[in-house]
């Protein structure tokens, strides 16, 4: 029944998905692929997988910072330009502290945004990779077109973020009661 309901997702920026690993607790269940978004996301950060060598089509996400390639072997390239940085939870002199999330900046050329989140910082470190299939931290999920999926294949393509699901929708308790200010 699940599958049938209406879909939402959200992309996250580095420091929600960096908070996220630090306060989830693991699922550990198997979880269905390919659920359907009802709503276009606008990834923050996306990685994208384009050329012959890869050959599953996953779907394509607009997105703020892309870093692309076309190959398996070698780095890609950043667009509109590489990160300047990026988040961890080591606070040292070499990093600017935002206590409101308990986060440090760390400036760094061409830096690799995934640096601090185990789960992740390979993919960007070998975009081309197809030995191996994406797997997504636990409770999040790979966002491509409008499809979120746990597990991406080794040789998937198109362009990809890291986000959340919800459903589109809420309910609402049967029993009656004048919560909302109109009858049930």
């Amino acid at each position: 029944m699940t599958e049938q309901w209406p879909w939402r997702g959200e992309g996250l920026t580095l420091e929600q998905i960096l908070l996220w690993n630090q306060t989830h607790t693991s699922l550990k269940e198997k979880r269905p692929e390919g659920w359907v978004l009802s709503h276009e996301v606008i990834g923050q950060i996306c990685i994208a997988r384009e050329g012959n060598k890869f050959t599953k089509y996953m779907g394509h996400v607009p997105c703020k910072l892309v870093y692309t390639t076309n190959s398996t072997k070698g780095k890609g390239t950043w667009w509109p330009r590489p990160p300047e940085g990026y988040w961890t939870l080591s606070w040292d002199g070499n990093c600017i502290g935002n206590n409101i999330t308990q986060l440090c900046w760390k400036n760094q050329t061409e830096a690799n945004p995934f640096t601090e989140i185990n789960e992740l910082q390979g993919f960007q470190e070998n975009p081309g990779n197809t030995s191996v299939s994406w797997k997504s931290p636990d409770g999040l999920f790979w966002i491509c077109g409008k499809r979120a999926y746990h597990e991406l294949p080794k040789k998937w393509r198109g362009t990809c973020t890291i986000g959340i699901i919800q459903t589109a929708f809420f309910l609402l308790p049967k029993q009656k009661g004048d919560l909302l200010g109109v009858p049930l």
